[in-house]
């Protein structure tokens, strides 16, 4: 092995020996759009798997294994989420098999896209893009590890449901945003002047229409950044900048 890089979890080999194998050629990932036919090429008995393209550009937090009960009562394994973080994904639902991980996603005209990192319960799968493994190839080859893994950021809130008294103030029939329930001591929010009972709007002008809407945003927006708040407080809107920190080990 000449390299190995954390955020992709991909890997340089040197092949020894006289096996001559022939070059898959490299396409562009950051052609592939929502909807586009992807090929996952795997091992027999099934060779390849067709899917389509659902989501581009993803970034992908480690999901704790969890248990469910099949048709028949009986407890298994339902392998729901990768056991890490991935920095940038494309996801798409060819129904690969944990074995064949590591196999190229090709687009239809065979072109190399990315390769398969990652599989998700019912028919999901996570490709690390080859668009971004080719821009640090020289570095693996150096022996280099390439770029790190960008730590999620973190504010140090909880959020709730929308209360009926915000409800009624907000100008809109469901309240489009998120309503913070607590802020956790000295963290980000708490320093910046947010309160329990805000309810966001919007951050950096992209309005906020869920609680996972605004948790994904903070999440995928690197420490040390300062993001812009609207919020709703008391019948008034106001701005609030707020500096993205880490979480921490009690966070």
């Amino acid at each position: 092995m000449l390299g190995r890089n954390e955020a992709f979890d991909v890997a340089l080999l040197r092949t020894r020996g006289t096996l001559r194998l022939p070059p898959l050629a490299f396409g562009s990932s950051r052609a592939l759009a929502p909807g586009d036919f992807v090929v996952s090429v795997g091992t027999a008995p099934e060779p390849i798997a067709v899917g389509v393209v659902s989501v581009l550009g993803r970034r992908v937090e480690a999901q704790p294994e969890s248990q469910a009960i099949d048709f028949f009562g009986r407890l298994f394994t339902d392998g729901t989420g990768p056991r890490r973080a991935y920095a940038e994904v494309i996801q798409h639902d060819s129904p690969i098999e944990p074995h064949e991980l590591g196999a190229p996603l090709v687009e239809k005209n065979g072109r190399l896209v990315g390769i398969n990192v990652a599989t998700v319960y019912r028919g999901s799968a996570f490709a690390a893009p080859i668009d971004r493994i080719a821009s640090f190839l020289e570095d693996l080859k150096a022996g280099n590890p390439g770029p790190a893994l960008p730590k999620p950021g973190f504010i140090g809130v909880q959020l709730g449901p929308i209360s009926p008294a915000n409800r009624a103030g907000l100008p809109f029939v469901d309240g489009p945003g998120a309503e913070i329930a607590v802020v956790l001591p000295g963290r980000s929010a708490d320093r910046a002047g947010i309160r329990a009972g805000d309810v966001v709007l919007a951050i950096d002008g992209t309005p906020i229409d869920s609680m996972e809407g605004l948790v994904r945003l903070v999440r995928q927006t690197e420490p040390g950044r300062t993001l812009i708040f609207r919020l709703f407080r008391s019948g008034k809107t106001l701005e609030i900048p707020v500096v993205v920190g880490e979480r921490g080990p009690n966070d």
